[in-house]
């Protein structure tokens, strides 16, 4: 492909001189994103998207391959890579197409704690033959927190996760902790003598 571009003396763009210069031809890797994390409750399973790009001229072909960095289960373990997967493998795009790569993150039957691991792209890309995208996953259990749930409750836990019955409410002057009623007559107040 033959690109030109225009120069004036200047040095401004313009039609007084012509430089021709070309583009080499070559597949480019393009990523949407360089890393990948996710945290999650023992038993529960996300997915996130690796989008692959070729934003060359010519037909790129990448695979991925994945290795664990540090991870919780023991290494013996057949399945101690069980915590994260992909799909596909490999592909092979031309010029501005793209892949969609299905990251799965799965805390389902591994230890809580902190997992990673490198997933590694390599191209034809001769500017990117090779790229990582540090891959992590923390495995949380979920704490139950005792407390008031209700908002409208003086005592109002944010962080309860479970009402334990103990909320307490504004009296009726809209005071929290205050003595205040209402008695029958529709009085509110904390003063007996009052009373209907």
């Amino acid at each position: 492909r033959l690109y030109v571009r225009a120069q004036d003396t200047t040095g401004l763009w313009g039609i007084a001189q012509y430089h021709a210069f070309t583009m080499a031809e070559i597949p480019v890797i393009s990523l949407n994103a360089n890393s990948f994390s996710d945290s999650l409750l023992a038993g529960q399973s996300s997915s996130q998207m690796l989008i692959i790009e070729n934003i060359g001229s010519e037909d790129l072909i990448f695979n991925l391959s994945f290795q664990v960095t540090v991870n919780m289960r023991d290494d013996s373990s057949d399945d101690r890579e069980i915590w994260f997967t992909f799909s596909p493998e490999l592909d092979t795009l031309g010029p501005l197409e793209i892949s969609e790569i299905e990251l799965v993150f799965n805390s389902t039957n591994v230890d809580l704690g902190f997992y990673s691991g490198d997933l590694t792209i390599n191209s034809n890309d001769p500017n990117n033959l090779e790229m990582i995208a540090p891959i992590s996953l923390t495995v949380y259990e979920d704490i139950d927190i005792l407390g008031c749930t209700d908002e409208t409750g003086c005592n109002y836990n944010s962080e309860a996760n479970i009402d334990d019955g103990t909320c307490e409410y504004p009296d009726c002057s809209g005071e929290c902790y205050g003595f205040a009623y209402e008695d029958d007559c529709g009085t509110c107040d904390n003063d007996p003598s009052n009373d209907c």
